[in-house]
């Protein structure tokens, strides 16, 4: 009988573990896919992304509930959101994706004027969908993050860190 309780004890923590092997096997996987077909620095920048938009749905979720889920705070709650996201993000990508370039200032001030044109991206994107559409706010943002996710790689690169991408 304690064999049953102990099998019933560990069967959560062996799932646990299973789910968390099989998502480094796929990071590690998708890693040598990316390798193969020269495309690193795109795999890496969504892992980064990933990474980001924990912090953005986060803050996004945290203020909201915070502002009692009041419809007229979503702007507030969004631009929250991405403000953590994109403070996470420069630090992230500036040391991981793109990372041997000198003039910080210019960096910084390139970074900060295309997350100020994606913030308008994703505002105008989430309230679109939560007001037009009436989609759950997680979902229109969800499917923010995956526009803005391609604008920003590709200004970054071509602008942003220009002296890295060439």
């Amino acid at each position: 009988m304690t064999q049953i309780k102990d099998i019933i004890i560990l069967a959560p923590l062996l799932v646990k573990f299973l789910i968390l092997l099989s998502t480094l096997s796929l990071f590690y996987i998708g890693w040598f896919v990316a390798g193969v077909l020269k495309l690193q620095r795109i795999y890496k920048f969504g892992v980064c992304g990933i990474i980001s938009a924990v912090f953005d749905f986060g803050a996004l979720n945290l203020t909201y509930i915070a502002l009692d889920k009041n419809p007229n705070w979503l702007a507030l709650a969004v631009f929250a959101g991405y403000l953590a996201g994109a403070i996470s993000s420069y630090l992230l990508v500036s040391r991981t994706v793109f990372k041997n370039y000198k003039n910080y200032s210019t960096i910084f001030v390139r970074f900060m004027i295309i997350v100020t044109v994606s913030l308008g991206f994703n505002e105008v994107i989430v309230l679109s969908l939560t007001h037009f559409f009436d989609l759950w706010y997680n979902l229109a943002k969800l499917i923010s993050v995956v526009v803005v996710f391609f604008w920003n790689y590709f200004a970054f690169k071509k602008w942003v860190f220009i002296n890295e991408s060439k």
